[in-house]
């Protein structure tokens, strides 16, 4: 699970990267064109959201931007800033699922607490567990209940299609 889910994010990077590269190389003559402007409350309302979302994807190190101080609005930029808003929400948005998927994923598993240990996520390694002295855990040193429990949520996550009606019988205590 940890390799495919490996797999999974350099592929969503693959396509992030191939949007990116398409808007960037269009992007003086939509800037040139562009008509439509935006407004300072518009635009911090979606700029706050932009930086969230890097937030999350800097955590899942899917991104290695750092945080950028707060870009002041400024009327005269406001078609420039339409433009750039469109842009970076559009070179995000192939990340929106994934991002879902990894948030339920670490918090469902971290917040189960597992003793002394703490689930991490990354494109390099899919994901592991640390020690409470932040030691690398190797999967196959959880407990079996663990396991279980990594694996279930793994496959209701990332295998499991949109809409598919899943049924649990008898599901084991530690579960």
């Amino acid at each position: 699970c940890a390799k495919e889910l490996s797999q999974t994010m350099q592929v969503v990077l693959a396509q992030a990267s191939k949007i990116g590269q398409e808007l960037d190389s269009s992007f003086p003559r939509r800037l040139f064109e562009a008509t439509t402007l935006v407004g300072e409350a518009e635009f911090e309302r979606r700029y706050d959201a932009i930086k969230e979302k890097q937030k999350a994807l800097r955590l899942y190190g899917l991104s290695a931007t750092k945080e950028d101080s707060q870009t002041s609005f400024k009327e005269e930029n406001a078609k420039a800033l339409h433009v750039y808003l469109n842009d970076t929400e559009q070179k995000l948005s192939v990340f929106d699922e994934l991002l879902q998927k990894l948030h339920i994923f670490s918090t469902t598993l971290n917040d189960r607490q597992f003793v002394f240990k703490q689930l991490h996520i990354s494109p390099d390694f899919g994901f592991r567990f640390t020690t409470a002295h932040d030691q690398e855990l190797p999967l196959a040193n959880l407990s079996s209940g663990e396991q279980q429990e990594v694996v279930l949520l793994y496959e209701l996550l990332f295998r499991v299609q949109s809409n598919t009606l899943v049924l649990i019988d008898e599901p084991e205590i530690s579960l």
